[in-house]
Order: C-alpha cells, then structure tokens, then sequence
C-alpha cells in the first residue's frame, strides 16, 4: 500500500456486514458510487460483492479490484495502528468484528498496547500535531493518513487498535467486547453535550474516556481545552483542505484522518508553529 511504503503507520477504514453477515471493507452503504453493482452492500453476500469491479471508479489501473474481507485487511495492515470504524448500525457489526480481530491477533496486541489507557490524562497535552519532523519508522509512531502529526505514547501507537463510529450504540457494543481498546466517538462538535455523554457512555462501561473526534472545520481550542481536561484524546476528521489541517492544529488536536498523508507532513515539515492555540509552536 502507498501510505505504508511511505512510512504511514495509522491507517482508517470502514467496515459494515454483507447480506450473510461477513464484515467488508467499503466506504458506502450503497454500491453505485464506487463498484459496477447496485443496491445496498448488506443486501449482497459475499460472493456477490467479491465478483463487482470496485477499482475502475478511481482508475482504470485499479480495474477488477474486489471489494475486499476485513479479514484481509487485517493481514496486510499488520504491524500498522489501525483506525477501524464501524460504518453502521447493524446491531452484529461489533460482534463479528471482534471475531475477525481475535482470527487476527489483533486483540492481545492492542491491549497491551493499551494496558497503560488508564494513564492517559496525565499525557493528552495536545501537541501531538505540532513539533519535530514526522518520524517514519513504525516503533516512533509515525506521521500517518490518520495522524498527521504523532508521537508514540498511546494515542496513536503502532502496532495499535482504535475501534471509531458515528454511533455511539455501536460504540457501546464493541466497549463491552473490547474495554481494553482504545474507542473513538466520530462527532460533529465538542460541546457539552457531547462531553457528558461521552463520559456517561466511559462510566458505564467502566473504561477509559473515549477519544473524540470533530469535524475538522467546527473544531476549537476551548472544545478541545475542555475534552483534554476530562482525559479525552482528539483526533478531527472531515480534514478537506490546508486551512482544515491547521486549523486543528491550533486547536490542539493529536492528530486528524486526511487522505492526502504525504502533503500533510510536508505542510507541518515547512510550518512547524501554526496560530495561537494551545498546539501552537
């Protein structure tokens, strides 16, 4: 993959459930925007899925390529962190998630990764998008399409594990499957509704406090003050431009999915210190 030969090492991907409830990796839940099919993917099987062409929409050199199994996913992103997001809200998504993770070996490996979550406030100083060159290699936790800027202390550690959704019920579900790995609730903005239903959904799970994850342009510095002060790491999506990227950095965020990694890290290579925020310089 481009993003791991460039020394990317925090990849993000969906995942939602076939028609015969096999998790797959693809962004949309209907099938015309990027495969030669039609209808929505949970009405498919597998087989079904797996004979669509779902390359020749980005470019006739991806021609024939199938919609792949997370359980290939997680073959060729091992030793990478992965940000795995579960797309939807089928109510066996985490479920069979779980037991693609565990064939994988994923499971022992995050929680280790993870065994030190607990201490997390003390290190969420929000400056993980700021500072040194981006490292590339693995064990130093790398400049990433889904952490633009990353130091390696848990939050975006390689080999590691973040399970994220928009859902907060499919949140749930996985917590009480996986309440030693890293969560992340993908939301709009941080406010307080947000913090006292994110630390509602902790408590009752008796976890660590969930990473939050804002939209990239409603993002700001008190929302993201607010969440590091309740022990929440943040990590913006929605990052479409320059102004987006930085505008999380001097929010500061830990990091952000972008699908432009090699941009992203020449841009904070040649702007070290961005704004007045707290991630500043």
């Amino acid at each position: 993959m481009h993003a791991l030969d460039q020394g990317f090492h925090n990849i993000e991907t969906d995942c939602q459930l076939s028609a015969d409830e096999i998790p797959v990796n693809i962004h949309g839940e209907v099938l015309e925007k990027t495969t030669n099919g039609s209808g929505g993917v949970s009405s498919h099987t597998v087989d079904e899925l797996q004979r669509l062409d779902a390359g020749s929409w980005f470019s006739s050199e991806f021609a024939g390529q199938r919609i792949p199994l997370l359980s290939e996913v997680l073959v060729l992103l091992a030793g990478a962190h992965l940000h795995l997001e579960l797309k939807f809200k089928q109510p066996l998504l985490p479920t069979r998630v779980v037991e693609a993770l565990r064939a994988a070996g994923y499971i022992p490996s995050a929680a280790a990764q993870l065994g030190h979550l607990q201490s997390s406030p003390a290190e969420s100083t929000g400056r993980d998008l700021e500072g040194a060159e981006p490292r590339t290699q693995a064990s130093d936790g790398a400049a990433t399409s889904a952490g633009c800027r990353i130091e390696g202390r848990g939050t975006f550690g390689v080999p590691g594990l973040t399970i994220t959704s928009f859902h907060l019920d499919q949140l749930q579900r996985s917590l009480k499957l996986l309440p030693h790995v890293r969560h992340a609730w993908l939301v709009q903005e941080l406010d307080d509704g947000v913090l006292a239903t994110a630390a509602a959904a902790a408590a009752a799970a008796g976890t660590a406090p969930l990473q939050l994850c804002p939209r990239a342009n409603a993002c700001t510095a008190e929302g993201v003050a607010a969440a590091l002060s309740r022990g929440h790491s943040v990590r913006g999506w929605g990052v479409r431009s320059i102004e987006d990227l930085d505008r999380l950095r001097a929010c500061g965020a830990h990091g952000c999915t972008v699908d432009w990694p090699d941009v992203a890290r020449r841009h904070i290579l040649e702007n070290p210190c961005v704004g007045t925020g707290t991630a500043s310089c």
